[in-house]
């Protein structure tokens, strides 16, 4: 068999460090929208940034309102300014978290705290 001869430590998945959890593109803005968790506290917090699929560049970023479960499975949809997270947890139960944004490009330099998405939650029962 295979000897292990040096162990790496798993310091992407540390909650001190912002991972990554998914990228969604969304065609008619030719926008990438990614998906990351970071700690905030004892909590872990979802962020959704928005990048321009051209250059790269950072045009926005969203704070989840709902905390971050890592025990369930999460899915970002993104479709012109509605923004659907999906969660499924370990019973097989569906959480749907809707946002609307509604903020511009321009307005991010003018109010750096945390903005978020006009939040809308449905919830709904596996089968």
């Amino acid at each position: 068999g295979r000897l292990v001869k040096r162990l790496l430590l798993d310091s992407y998945a540390d909650p001190c460090y912002e991972s990554l959890q998914g990228v969604d593109y969304e065609s008619d803005l030719d926008i990438l929208a990614v998906t990351s968790v970071t700690q905030s506290g004892d909590k872990l917090v979802g962020h959704v940034c928005f990048h321009d699929n051209q250059t790269g560049a950072l045009l926005n970023r969203v704070e989840l309102e709902e905390a971050w479960d890592e025990t369930c499975d999460h899915t970002i949809c993104l479709d012109l300014d509605t923004l659907v997270h999906i969660v499924k947890t370990p019973q097989r139960r569906f959480h749907c978290y809707v946002y609307k944004l509604d903020r511009t490009v321009g307005d991010m330099e003018e109010k750096p705290h945390r903005q978020t998405g006009k939040r809308r939650k449905s919830t709904r029962r596996g089968r």
